[in-house]
Formats: C-alpha cells, structure tokens, sequence
C-alpha cells in the first residue's frame, strides 16, 4: 500500500487531544488521527434512512394523544390522496 503525506494545521488543544489518545491507546499520533479520518468517511458514506433522520429530528411519536394506528387504519385517510 502506498501512502501520502498531508501536512494540516490544528489547533494546540486539539494536537493535545490527539496525542492523549495516542498515548491512551499505544500508538502513533499519525495512526489515531487515520482511524479517526477512516471511522468519519465510513459513516458519512452509509447515508442515513429517513426513518433515522425522522429519529434525530424527534418527529417519530411526536403525536402523543394520536390513536396507535393512525399511520394504518383506512378510518383515518378520509379526505387524504383522493379518497
């Protein structure tokens, strides 16, 4: 495997956050900060369903005094989509 160089300017306290971790887990400096950059691509690269955004908007349940089968029940539907 080839590699290559990325030179980056942070921030002094994160250069000591990094550096505390590498110590913690017994590596390079260089390697946690790949891991990091390695674990940050795989997430962003598994987007998110619309389920897990309705989720973290908090919009799923929201309607608490709404019966539990709102979302299924044809009772519900009249004057919706042409019916």
């Amino acid at each position: 495997m080839s590699s290559h160089r990325l030179s980056i300017r942070i921030s002094p306290e994160l250069e000591r956050r990094i550096r505390s971790r590498a110590r913690v887990v017994g590596r390079r400096p260089s390697a946690v900060v790949r891991e990091v950059l390695e674990h940050h691509f795989t997430e962003q690269s598994s987007a998110p369903s619309c389920y897990d955004l309705a989720r973290k908007a908090g919009v799923i349940g929201c309607a608490a005094a709404a019966p539990p089968d709102l979302s299924t029940n044809p009772q519900y539907f009249e004057g919706f989509g042409g019916r």
